[in-house]
């Protein structure tokens, strides 16, 4: 019993740090993208000025869409958080490697119960910690599957092992 909640909590720490990476991943492309659709639209509205002249209302507009797109930037959080994300990535994978290391010495028998019961809750505490003051990003189901199946290659990659 007590490897199997070893394991699950592995798996869960590896899975939480793969998904981090991919909101990170998908954060910055979201961010390049929004940024450059503002540099393209403040750019074009000065840039095609002789057109702009034939049709006011339209140049207007569209400095007026960028001018707030400029101004809502700071205020949309998804587009902020990659440093974040990622950082907090990192962190779960910091801690995915001290459960990996409690898995290789429990199965190597080289922990007592009390031992490898310690040393169990305290990734747990630090994954609880990591959780709380990270990111609280919107869940993504279609990053689920992705973060997932890239779990279940490492697992089977490191140590041999995981599901399918």
């Amino acid at each position: 019993m007590f490897r199997t909640q070893i394991w699950n909590h592995l798996a869960d720490v590896k899975f939480q740090a793969n998904y981090c990476h991919l909101l990170s991943a998908l954060s910055g492309r979201r961010s390049y993208i929004y940024s450059f659709v503002l540099s393209f639209g403040s750019s074009g509205s000065v840039a095609a000025w002789a057109f702009w002249q034939k049709y006011p209302a339209l140049w207007a507009g569209i400095v007026i869409v960028m001018q707030v797109l400029h101004i809502a930037r700071e205020h949309i959080p998804f587009l902020k958080q990659e440093s974040a994300l990622n950082e907090m990535a990192f962190r779960f994978d910091r801690l995915y490697l001290e459960c990996e290391k409690l898995w290789l010495k429990w199965e190597r028998r080289e922990l007592s119960l009390d031992e490898a019961t310690a040393l169990f809750y305290g990734v747990r505490e630090k994954q609880i910690e990591i959780a709380q003051n990270g990111v609280n990003a919107r869940e993504r189901p279609s990053l689920f599957s992705a973060a997932q199946a890239k779990t279940w290659q490492d697992l089977k990659r490191n140590l041999g092992i995981g599901g399918s």
